[in-house]
């Protein structure tokens, strides 16, 4: 089938077209969304608007927005250690001030930890806090749940 409904970006009005005529996004029980930032923001916008459940829709982000991160004030993370466990082993990481995160840290002293955020931003590493606190600069892949569970 040609249609330019099926042609290019997805965009608002291409996905109220599909709930005219095609499906009835209320009834998905997930939604995966990719993409450009614009295109997802729009997309997750317009599947709200559509009856799509705001815990079932998923973005995975590959960019972050522009400008700098802003660092925590405050934080002293020289001198101090963090533990991390790994399928059932506990691994001491010593942080220093040239580390931007913890990953960073794991890294540089050797851990072989999942991630893909050197690349984009999925949350290959999410881990849950145990004890003590975490300061995420900023949040692109967990959802409320999570951040309500001690993830980060």
């Amino acid at each position: 089938m040609d249609s330019d409904l099926l042609q290019g970006r997805i965009d608002g009005d291409k996905l109220r077209q599909l709930a005219d005529h095609l499906l009835d996004f209320s009834r998905f029980d997930e939604a995966f969304i990719c993409g450009p930032a614009a295109m997802m923001d729009e997309a997750e916008a317009t599947l709200r608007e559509l009856g799509v459940a705001e815990k079932s829709i998923h973005l995975e982000r590959f960019n972050t927005p522009g400008g700098n991160v802003k660092r925590v004030a405050g934080v002293q993370a020289e001198g101090r250690t963090v533990t991390i466990r790994q399928d059932g082993r506990d691994r001491l990481i010593a942080l220093s001030a040239e580390d931007d995160s913890i990953l960073d840290a794991a890294l540089r002293q050797g851990a072989d930890l999942p991630f893909a955020c050197k690349g984009g931003v999925c949350a290959t590493c999410k881990c849950k806090v145990l004890r003590g606190e975490v300061a995420m600069a900023a949040n692109y892949s967990l959802e409320a749940d999570e951040l309500a569970a001690a993830t980060c």
